[in-house]
């Protein structure tokens, strides 16, 4: 199901305007949400410019290697229709942990985890959905790298605001 394509819609969140028309202008789109400069900010070094994959409900966003779960650091994030499908796109992300994850570790979304995995390689994941708004954050697993996705999600919270909405 597409739930992006033939959509207009401008949405503004942090003094950006995003323009939604295709899939491939939301992935562009969305990608603008974390920066290489916030992944190094956070503790996550070796990041560039994101490889941007359209997604028929958002973008995956890779900013080193392939994946995250190979190793790299990658940013996915999805805007739907409503709170339903929102779970339902949750739950579908929440299958890629193959362990529980714990607790809600973000107080203000609907549901947040984050999880250390073995891998190979050994890599850090954190899922959020809040409202309409569902993402998650990747990046190899170091001493703080629970720390880093967390802080990276907050950031994605306060600019995507009203993409939750």
């Amino acid at each position: 199901m597409n739930r992006l394509a033939g959509t207009l819609a401008t949405l503004t969140f942090a003094g950006l305007a995003i323009s939604i028309g295709t899939p491939a202008r939301a992935a562009e789109d969305l990608c603008a949400l974390l920066s290489p400069a916030d992944f190094q900010a956070a503790g996550v070094p070796g990041t560039r410019a994101p490889t941007k994959n359209p997604d028929s409900q958002g973008a995956h966003c890779v900013y080193a290697g392939k994946s995250g779960a190979t190793g790299g650091v990658e940013f996915d994030v999805f805007v739907t229709p409503n709170a339903a499908e929102a779970q339902a796109v949750y739950t579908e992300l929440r299958y890629s942990v193959p362990k529980a994850a714990g607790p809600k570790v973000l107080p203000d979304t609907d549901q947040s985890e984050v999880a250390k995995l073995s891998g190979p390689p050994p890599y850090t994941l954190i899922i959020v959905r809040k409202g309409k708004l569902v993402f998650g954050v990747s990046a190899p697993a170091t001493a703080k790298s629970q720390e880093a996705v967390t802080a990276l999600a907050r950031l994605v919270l306060q600019r995507a605001d009203k993409l939750a909405r």
